[in-house]
């Protein structure tokens, strides 16, 4: 029987080849051979590029709120002439020479601050200090408007902490953003679409060689290079996981915000934000959308994240379907437990070890880079310690500087910190805070004691643990960007001839900062390797009270 069976089998199938064949030759259908690839020569593909960069231009010319106007245009040109120059000596003949692996190009916005320019100077400078491959370019937008250029800034956004042809800096025109719908179609200015806009012109006037564009915000540090660039493949990005863009309901407003748009089917594919890449190409493809959809989810749905959504968007109408990572950042505590467990210094019961004086300035004790992610992102504001005391004592710095008065020792049991409340000019300052962290007379940042110390001393709660690991890599790394731009721009020199050191005691709270007596001083008799030195007095200490 299965004899049989085999045999009906065959003839079946060699019934089903003998009718193919003959339906083949009656209907003449002409068996053509695989066709090799074209790959257009160079010569051609550069006119390609050309015409895409027209259409492009075309696009923006159309975007609203963009300030474009013949006399904006000519002083942007003039502005950006030693960033083409720039262009041109890096790439010679218009293109990329360099080898695959170097074939990314990272770039972020960032307004025409000093609150924005220290950020970006500890950005790329740990840049630098990880060996990144490729290229890194500073778009600054909001220096130039309609009425009036601001010249003082702009000066100042040229400036630069590291020697390198790879960084770029290009000016982006002022976007109108008082003049963007809000909810409701209620008028409301909305900063966010900065960025959209901004890279939507560099694309078109400053379009980069790389195969792979890599979006950053301005607001990270590096910790070790991004490793997914060869993972980036044409419709296919690859970015950081955030759980709260795929939380968040713009989905149930998706169809009004784009009516033409395919049915959102798997959202949290299109729901990666930065490090963000993409190919060159989906990257022009993405960015007026990306323009397009801000606007209509500002209008639509209403919320401050609506700059993501409308990249979300626009990848969803493009289906860019992105591969996630959960290691090319890291934004809070809680991402930092396992990292901490491998290390064994989740439970309290290691030994405080003695910093490492090679690794850092000041020298830290952080763990291995093998369990951290290749940047960490300071967009919320730690606080270690915050069980430990009522509100009112971390409601402003008075509090706390008096506890250091009273005890003479430094406050570390509590500390507080926030990009938005160091001395600088961020528009949103209540009380207004003048002077700037780049001051040639202002200190740096205050730092933590080694990681283990941390940990066993003064971290109570899972979220003090993560807090303490993370503030142990972005406080230093920011404080080299800033002491690297000093010893640039700034005269060091005291009276004697000595150089000038600033001291790192610069903290945080609500609503501004406050300055604190004890800077951390190495010391190798002290029992932990390390003490705080009271400015005023000289005096040493080796704990709090």
């Amino acid at each position: 029987m299965a004899m049989n069976r085999r045999m009906l089998g065959m003839l079946i199938g060699l019934y089903c080849l003998v009718l193919f064949t003959v339906l083949v030759q009656l209907n003449e259908v002409p068996v053509t051979p695989p066709q090799p690839v074209h790959v257009p020569p160079r010569s051609q593909q550069r006119d390609l590029e050309a015409v895409q960069a027209a259409k492009l231009a075309k696009l923006v010319q159309d975007v609203k709120y963009l300030q474009r106007t013949p006399s904006v245009d000519d002083v942007m040109r003039s502005i950006n002439e030693g960033h083409m120059a720039q262009r041109e000596r890096v790439y010679p003949g218009g293109k990329y020479s360099g080898t695959q692996e170097d074939s990314i190009h990272l770039f972020y916005t960032c307004d025409c601050t000093q609150h924005s320019l220290w950020q970006v100077l500890g950005l790329e400078r740990s840049w630098l200090e990880v060996h990144h491959p490729g290229a890194i370019t500073r778009i600054v937008s909001g220096c130039v408007s309609e009425t009036a250029v601001s010249h003082t800034n702009l000066k100042l956004l040229k400036r630069r902490n590291i020697d390198t042809d790879k960084l770029f800096v290009f000016f982006a025109p002022k976007i109108d953003t008082s003049a963007v719908p809000g909810p409701k179609n209620t008028k409301s200015s909305y900063a966010p679409l900065n960025r959209p806009a901004s890279v939507l012109y560099w694309l078109t006037l400053a379009r980069p060689y790389e195969d792979v564009l890599c979006l950053l915000d301005p607001d990270m540090v590096f910790v070790k290079p991004l490793y997914y660039a060869p993972q980036v493949r044409p419709g296919r990005p690859v970015g950081q996981y955030y759980d709260y863009l795929v939380s968040e309901d713009w989905d149930k407003q998706y169809l009004e915000i784009c009516p033409d748009c395919p049915p959102l089917v798997g959202k949290k594919d299109f729901c990666p934000g930065p490090p963000h890449m993409m190919t060159r190409d989906d990257w022009v493809a993405v960015s007026t959308y990306w323009v397009q959809y801000t606007i209509e989810a500002r209008r639509v749905w209403g919320k401050w994240v609506s700059e993501m959504v409308g990249m979300s968007i626009g990848m969803a109408k493009l289906d860019l379907r992105s591969h996630i990572v959960r290691d090319g950042m890291w934004d809070r505590p809680d991402v930092a437990e396992p990292t901490l467990r491998k290390n064994g210094l989740w439970d309290g019961k290691y030994e405080i070890s003695k910093p490492v004086v090679d690794h850092h300035p000041l020298g830290m004790h952080p763990v291995g880079v093998e369990g951290l992610p290749c940047m960490l992102h300071y967009c919320f504001t730690p606080e270690i310690g915050r069980k430990t005391y009522p509100e009112s004592f971390w409601g402003t710095a008075t509090p706390q500087k008096k506890w250091e008065v009273d005890n003479n020792a430094p406050l570390l049991h509590y500390i507080h910190w926030s990009k938005y409340r160091v001395p600088g000019d961020w528009g949103g300052a209540t009380p207004p805070r003048s002077g700037s962290l780049l001051d040639c007379k202002q200190e740096l940042l205050f730092e933590l004691p080694p990681l283990t110390y941390m940990l066993k001393k003064h971290s109570r709660t899972s979220d003090d643990k993560g807090w303490a690991l993370m503030l142990s890599n972005i406080l230093p790394n920011l404080n080299k960007g800033i002491m690297a731009y000093k010893e640039r721009y700034c005269n060091l020199s005291n009276a004697d001839g000595t150089k000038r050191k600033p001291k790192r005691i610069v903290r945080t709270a609500h609503p501004t900062f406050w300055l604190t007596d004890y800077e951390m001083v190495l010391d190798g008799s002290l029992k932990y390797g390390f003490g705080f030195k009271n400015i005023n007095t000289g005096a040493l200490v080796s704990d709090e009270a």
